[in-house]
Parts: structure tokens; C-alpha cells; sequence
């Protein structure tokens, strides 16, 4: 009889061991997972905070206007150069103006501004587009696409670009790719007039034909 009482205690301070431990489990479990779903980029949060995603998408890789750059996947030094590029007047077209007044009136710091581009770089990079030639104007595209591919190798982007486009031999060199080609045709041209400076690009491009850049912005370009 005592045998058996015996028993039956040790089977219930084991039971009631075996519950406390699952108990632990769980909760350590839990708190694992709140941590990791609280656990942000810092720049992700200044991201939101400072309205980034009105113009350039939540993600940075959708922008609102075709005249805007995606900044997805790009790297952290070119993000922060072209940053200061416009703080500076560097990039002084319309449109970069408009992003300096932005830039003024949130009073960023370059802390902040390290951060927003460390997480940017951090994404993915937007998938290129195709051009179907199934419609006219898709047959349109597809034809300066394919002239604009010929073109990109044969003006030696792809030392500095890649051979897609997407893949840099250089850190502060952008990805070109998955831009839309009005925004990369814009860039451009903005080097040809000095909208933007103080990179070899300007050298690069002089001579060069609109029709060309246009070609090559389609292919590069969604």
C-alpha cells in the first residue's frame, strides 16, 4: 500500500515537472517570437517615419512617378553619395530640388540618413521588365530594347554597370536595371547638361545621341 502511494507520488511530482518544463517552453517560445516580430531596422522605421515610401514605395522599390528612381537594392555608399549630391546642388534638376527642400525641411542627419540607406541596401532588387512584342507599340519597344542591349556593350556601360545592368563593378555605381526608363533617360540627359556633376558620366555621355539613350533606357528600363 505504501508501495503503491509511493508510486503515485513520484508519478505526480514528475507529471508536475514534465508540465512546468512544456510551461517554460512556451513561454521562452513566445518570447522568442515577439522579439524576432519587434525586431526591426532601424531604418526601416525612419523609412516610414520620414515619409520615404510616399514617393519611392514601402519597400523603396515601387515609386509613385515614373520620374522617380526605385532605391531598392542599391548599395549603401552610392545611396549616401547621391544623398549628399543633392543636398549639396550637385543634382540640381527639378526634380532633385525638390528633394533637397524635403531633405531641409525633415532635418535629417547623417546618422539617419546611414541608416535609411543601410536598410534600402539591404532589399531586393526589383525584377527587370520584358518587353512583349505581341501590340504595336510592345513591338516598338522589343525593337529599341534590343538595340539598346547592342548599344549598352558597345559604350562600355558594362565596365562600370555590369552586364545587366543590376550587377556594379564599382560600390558607388548604381543598379540601372528595374529604373524606369523615363527616370534613367532623365539621368542621362542630366549628365549631358550638367544637371548632375561631378562624375565621369558627364565625359562619358557627351556626343552621344538622344536616340541612343533612349534605346538604352528601354532596355534597361521597365
Amino acid at each position: 500500500m505504501f508501495y503503491s502511494n509511493k508510486n503515485s507520488l513520484i508519478r505526480k511530482v514528475f507529471g508536475m515537472r514534465h508540465l512546468s518544463y512544456i510551461a517554460t517552453a512556451t513561454v521562452l517560445m513566445y518570447a522568442s517570437f515577439c522579439g524576432a516580430a519587434q525586431t526591426k531596422h532601424v531604418g526601416e522605421d525612419l523609412f516610414i517615419k520620414n515619409a520615404c515610401a510616399s514617393c519611392h514605395g514601402s519597400d523603396g522599390k515601387m515609386p509613385i512617378f515614373s520620374y522617380y528612381p526605385s532605391l531598392a537594392g542599391q548599395s549603401k555608399d552610392y545611396l549616401n553619395e547621391q544623398l549628399q549630391d543633392i543636398v549639396s546642388g550637385k543634382r540640381s534638376s527639378h526634380y532633385s530640388e525638390q528633394m533637397r527642400l524635403v531633405v531641409d525641411d525633415l532635418k535629417l542627419s547623417k546618422a539617419d540618413a546611414n541608416s535609411i540607406a543601410d536598410w534600402l541596401s539591404l532589399q531586393s532588387t526589383p525584377a527587370k521588365a520584358k518587353h512583349s512584342a505581341k501590340s504595336s507599340t510592345g513591338a516598338k519597344k522589343a525593337i529599341a530594347s534590343a538595340n539598346g542591349k547592342r548599344l549598352y556593350k558597345e559604350r562600355g556601360c558594362s565596365g562600370c554597370h555590369g552586364s545587366t545592368g543590376n550587377n556594379p563593378v564599382l560600390p558607388n555605381a548604381p543598379k540601372l536595371a528595374a529604373n524606369n526608363s523615363d527616370y534613367l533617360l532623365n539621368q542621362l540627359q542630366g549628365f549631358q547638361t550638367g544637371e548632375r556633376s561631378g562624375t565621369i558620366m558627364s565625359a562619358i555621355l557627351t556626343g552621344i545621341p538622344k536616340s541612343e539613350l533612349e534605346d538604352i533606357a528601354t532596355w534597361l528600363g521597365k
